[in-house]
């Protein structure tokens, strides 16, 4: 070759091969990934085929106003209208928010080991520095299915695992910082305690939540005995299958479960996501056939939750139906006609008024949510029934702010639990609580300034 030449042919042949080699290794990659999702699904295994239908809060990448967001498949150029493939449930419950609650905020209540329903029992460990699975007046490990760890700083699950598959110094590691955090332990014998008749409280389309806040407490004397929580990060003892509501089977096992079981009070809570009138500004940008397939999916969710409450009304016994106030599910024939009933009656709250709060921007600020609630418990409807109190400015359910409102404050709870305690406490006595009347109230009644108490009561009639 002439001087200053150099022969690339060598080069060529390099390069040649590096491109085959990484076409081979971007095939044996995806060859690896679809093996792992077909294959992942084993007994006991964690895993969701179809998480697209998911009933346990909000579809995956959707928040409450009905906004999607971009995950690994839509950066690849699959639209997030586009069914999903199977994920494992841990992944999913990560996605899934926890209560949060301040240091100052924890009572000695928390710090026990308490029963809330589901085979399940809770204990919050403060300025923890490690993981724990049980301590002195909790189960024993023998008895332990499986252990979930909160971190009640930042409302995200840390750790889900069975027991007897992760060694001690796994199950029992470090956390990267101290923290307060909330261990959850699923027994072994929880079908025995989900079939527990008599229950206070059940929830569906719910972790336990109502029921975390009526375990170990009193209520005006009264004590309340939590029941089933059930959504899709929750496991049937009796099949070892995901609780989906979507599904008519598990649905019917569900009926079955109010009939034996004959629950006080049925808390339904189902998504929203598919009635938000926000779902109107993504239209253009999403596939007609899917949304529509998810609103009918959202209507049979109602109808489900209408079944049970009827099953309730039936039996004289009662529920509590908790939806954003703007949601178009109200609007439902179903739903307008249920509520036409006469032992039904609802109301409107802002849950800043319980304390709700979430982060923008511009720091931290109360959270309105305007949520109806639709109730037969004139109780709870009394305690749950507060406005916003005045609050300078609110932080607004956009860009995925919305999926950690769906945990309700402590506050509602609390006063939630306390209308089915007085409700229940009425009933037993058959008797029904009305609002004492004031003095100007009488006499604008009895339109006379002389004695109006007297000018009430009918003739013959005595006063108390």
């Amino acid at each position: 070759l002439p001087p200053g030449l150099v022969d690339s042919s060598d080069d060529e042949t390099d390069t040649a091969l590096e491109n085959r080699h990484r076409r081979a290794l971007a095939q044996m990659t995806r060859r690896a990934l679809i093996d792992h999702f077909r294959l992942a699904a084993k007994p006991n295994s964690c895993d969701i085929v179809n998480p697209s239908g998911s009933v346990a809060g909000l579809p995956p990448g959707a928040d409450e106003a009905g906004n999607w967001q971009l995950n690994d498949q839509d950066a690849q150029g699959q639209m997030a209208s586009q069914p999903k493939p199977q994920q494992e449930v841990c992944s999913l419950s990560k996605g899934h928010p926890g209560p949060k609650i301040k240091s100052d905020d924890i009572e000695a209540r928390d710090q026990r080991w308490v029963d809330i329903g589901s085979g399940v029992v809770s204990r919050v460990f403060k300025q923890a520095h490690r993981l724990f699975t049980t301590s002195q007046g909790g189960p024993c490990m023998a008895d332990i299915q499986s252990r979930r760890v909160w971190s009640l700083s930042s409302g995200k699950l840390i750790d889900e695992c069975n027991v007897d598959d992760v060694p001690d110094k796994v199950l029992h590691r470090a956390l990267s910082k101290i923290d307060d955090i909330r261990v959850e332990l699923v027994l072994k014998d929880a079908l025995a305690m989900y079939e527990r008749v008599g229950p206070d409280v059940s929830e569906i389309f719910s972790q336990p939540r109502i029921c975390q806040e009526a375990a170990g407490r009193k209520f005006a004397g009264e004590t309340l005995t939590p029941g089933w929580s059930l959504d899709l990060t929750t496991l049937d003892p009796a099949t070892g299958e995901r609780w989906d509501l979507s599904k008519p089977s598990v649905q019917s096992r569900v009926k079955k479960l109010v009939r034996d079981t004959q629950p006080f009070c049925v808390i339904g809570s189902p998504p929203c996501t598919p009635f938000s009138p926000l779902q109107e500004i993504s239209r253009a940008k999403r596939d007609a056939k899917v949304m529509e397939d998810e609103l009918n999916r959202g209507k049979a969710h109602m109808r489900f939750c209408l079944s049970i409450y009827d099953m309730q009304l039936t039996a004289k016994r009662h529920f509590m139906h908790e939806h954003p106030e703007r949601s178009r599910a109200w609007n439902m024939p179903e739903v307008v006609q249920f509520m036409l009933r006469p032992e039904v009656d609802a109301v409107t709250m802002h849950m800043c008024a319980f304390g709700m709060t979430g982060v923008d921007e511009n720091g931290e600020a109360p959270v309105q949510k305007a949520t109806r609630i639709m109730s037969s418990s004139e109780e709870i409807l009394k305690r749950v029934d507060r406005k916003c109190p005045g609050c300078k400015r609110h932080v607004h359910l956009i860009q995925g702010r919305a999926r950690a409102a769906q945990v309700y404050p402590r506050e509602f709870g609390l006063r939630v639990c306390e209308g089915i305690a007085a409700q229940k406490k009425l009933d037993m006595h058959g008797l029904r609580a009305r609002p004492i009347m004031s003095i100007d109230e009488m006499r604008t009644t009895a339109k006379t300034n002389d004695c109006p108490s007297e000018a009430l009561h009918e003739p013959g009639a005595t006063g108390m």
